[in-house]
């Protein structure tokens, strides 16, 4: 299953805590190791063989097929050179900032406001960014508002500020379940938060991703007659630009087996574009969807301890999507 010249070395931005604890700092991420996980990552120093290494597992009393699964897992999460290179390439110039994000919408989301007034009640209405806070000081709320008392904003216990709240609504909406400030001065008065709810955002490694995570009130209605989230870029790329986008690079599972979320990127840009060809039923392509993750996870359960897997493994599940059918 491995290469007996095969010598593996743990990614040197990679520590382990004295309890036990891969930390990884670029994706900001850390998961505690097994006893076996942690003599593994002690012993991956470039100069030792695989085989040696194993062996040597295996002559302490530890099961030989425990030790390979634990280090299958390394590689599945690209804790060793030779794994996921491009990938963790990626995410180290992003999380160093050498990178700038592109904006990835999903094809045909759409959003608009259907004005239910919804999102201004029962949440606690922020982040409040300086920016914010510098517009609406700017505005003459109190000779506009004069039944409202300051403060406008309050600071929740993590240090962030959010908008004031009279009874779990916004100080700002009124008995007909509108902004005030939008009435008054414009819906670019706003804080950036209020102009971009319900629409979520993730950095990943393959784009700033843009949609409408769905808890608006009225999300029915919005996501298929509201505005293309692409026709709407001219108004959403500056709210975007003033915000900060932390890296989301997290260890998933594909269906119980642990990975690097590249990996499930790449699984998923490979679904949508079968999705596109637009082949045979909505039903059939789920199916076709679903033996696709079925074969992903087989092979990465299987994978070959060597350089260059799990690469090999999944780019070959990949290469071809149309052919994925339930068999």
């Amino acid at each position: 299953m491995y290469r007996s010249l095969y010598r593996p070395r743990l990614r040197p931005h990679l520590r382990v805590t004295d309890d036990g604890v891969l930390v990884d700092p670029l994706p900001d991420r850390d998961v505690q190791l097994s006893p076996i996980g942690q003599a593994l990552v002690r012993s991956l120093d470039g100069h030792h063989e695989l085989d040696e290494i194993i062996g040597g597992l295996v002559a302490a009393g530890h099961a030989r097929a425990e030790v390979e699964r634990s280090f299958r897992w390394l590689l599945l999460v690209h804790a060793v050179e030779g794994a996921g290179d491009a990938t963790s390439a990626t995410v180290d110039r992003i999380a160093r900032g050498q990178t700038r994000l592109p904006l990835a919408i999903l094809d045909g989301a759409r959003f608009a406001c259907q004005g239910s007034g919804a999102c201004c009640r029962n949440y606690v209405l922020g982040p409040i960014y300086d920016d914010d806070v510098e517009r609406l000081e700017a505005l003459d709320l109190p000779a506009a508002f004069p039944d409202l008392q300051a403060p406008y904003f309050l600071v929740s216990d993590g240090g962030d500020r959010h908008l004031a709240t009279v009874a779990e609504r916004c100080v700002f909406l009124d008995a007909a379940e509108r902004c005030r400030l939008h009435q008054r001065f414009g819906g670019d008065a706003k804080p950036r938060i209020c102009r971009l709810y319900p629409l979520e955002f993730h950095a990943t490694i393959s784009g700033l991703r843009l949609g409408d995570k769905g808890s608006c009130s009225r999300f029915a209605t919005s996501a298929r007659s509201g505005r293309l989230l692409d026709d709407d870029l001219e108004r959403l790329a500056p709210l975007l630009a003033g915000m900060d986008h932390e890296l989301h690079h997290p260890i998933v599972t594909v269906d119980g087996i642990p990975c690097d979320f590249g990996i499930a990127l790449a699984f998923g840009k490979a679904a949508l574009a079968l999705a596109r060809l637009n082949h045979g039923t909505a039903a059939t392509t789920l199916a076709a969807v679903g033996e696709g993750l079925s074969r992903l996870r087989a092979a990465l359960a299987s994978c070959p301890l060597e350089a260059g897997e799990p690469d090999r493994a999944v780019a070959k599940v990949l290469a071809s999507p149309s052919g994925w059918s339930a068999s």
